[in-house]
Parts: structure tokens; C-alpha cells; sequence
């Protein structure tokens, strides 16, 4: 037997646990930890952002400049991730309170997190308000893979052992696993 919620809600689990970087020339730069994030788009690849945009320091630097770089965790940087979206970039250095380090983006002015093992450099292409959240659809420009998760050329997703973070369990989990349970298209073979 299913229970239903009083209240809708958008139960997809789990969800990456992104920090995503923002910067602009006026307010500086900022970390926010994002976990309404997905895949909007392969080709072009874009990739959907959700922000509140009340009282959010890294929203109103978002608009400033229109670049952003989504950054991926694996699981043992579970603090920093959970750090980032709990300080308030307007009060407080992220980057010195969490240890994170600023590495140079290639194509846009917006730092990236040196320790995390997958970085994405964003423009902004499409703003949508939906209530509580604003949508940010950003076309992904370059897509940086730390060699040391890779293996024959593919993600290793032991090494990776990505962090997600699942809604009303409001909890980190790893996404670290030692099996497949099967290849995209295994069912048409």
C-alpha cells in the first residue's frame, strides 16, 4: 500500500549534490551546494539549475554575470558540499571556511573547485520563474573529468563514487558500486 503526501511534491531520488560557482567583477564569487540540478539538453548539451532567489547571495551574482560552473562531489568531500549550502556567501568565505580551492576555467570567468573530480563550465542561456525557484538552463561550454576516474577511457564510477543527495531524507548517500546491472540498450540485445 502507497501513502500519499498532504502536499505534492517533486520526489526524484537521488539527485546529484552539485556546488555550483559563481562570479561577477561587483560581487565577487560565491559556492552554493545545488541538488535540483539535471541534464536539460544533450546536443547542444545544457544542463537546469534551481535557485530560490530570495535572500540567495549566488543568485543575484548569477544575474550579474550569466556564467556558472557546476562542480561534482565525490563522497568523501560530503562536508564541503553540505557546508556550501548551508553558510551564507554574503557573510562568510566559503572557499577558506570549506578548503576549497579556486582553479581558472577555460572558457568562462568563473572559477572551478580544483579537489571536485567533474567540473562544468556554464553560460547562461534561458531564465524561467516557477514560484519558490527559478529554472537556469545553462549551455554547457567545456566538461572537465579528473583522469583519476577514468579508466579505458569510460567514468569509473567505484573511483567517482559520486555523492547524491536524496529530498525528504534530506541526506547525502554514495552513489559508489561495484557491478553494473546493465549496459543502456542490454534489453534489445
Amino acid at each position: 500500500m502507497k501513502t500519499q503526501l498532504e502536499e505534492p511534491y517533486p520526489f526524484i531520488a537521488p539527485t546529484p549534490a552539485a556546488v555550483v560557482t559563481v562570479s561577477s567583477p561587483e560581487s565577487g564569487d560565491n559556492l552554493i551546494t545545488i541538488a535540483w540540478i539535471g541534464i536539460a539538453c544533450s546536443d547542444p548539451p545544457h544542463i537546469s539549475i534551481a535557485m530560490r532567489s530570495e535572500h540567495r547571495h549566488s543568485y543575484h551574482i548569477l544575474m550579474e554575470n550569466g556564467e556558472f560552473a557546476v562542480n561534482i562531489a565525490s563522497e568523501g568531500q560530503f562536508r564541503a558540499v553540505d557546508l556550501c549550502g548551508t553558510l551564507h556567501g554574503d557573510r562568510i568565505d566559503k572557499w577558506k571556511a570549506s578548503g576549497l580551492t579556486r582553479e581558472k576555467a577555460s572558457k568562462i570567468s568563473v572559477p572551478l573547485i580544483a579537489e571536485f573530480p567533474v567540473n562544468m563550465e556554464c553560460v547562461l542561456r534561458h531564465r524561467l520563474k516557477l514560484g519558490s525557484h527559478d529554472l537556469f538552463i545553462g549551455e554547457v561550454l567545456v566538461t572537465h573529468i579528473d583522469s583519476a576516474i577514468m579508466r579505458d577511457g569510460k567514468i569509473d564510477i567505484e573511483r567517482f563514487s559520486p555523492l547524491a543527495f536524496v529530498p525528504l531524507v534530506h541526506g547525502y548517500f554514495p552513489l559508489s558500486t561495484k557491478a553494473m546491472l546493465g549496459e543502456y540498450g542490454f534489453t534489445k540485445k
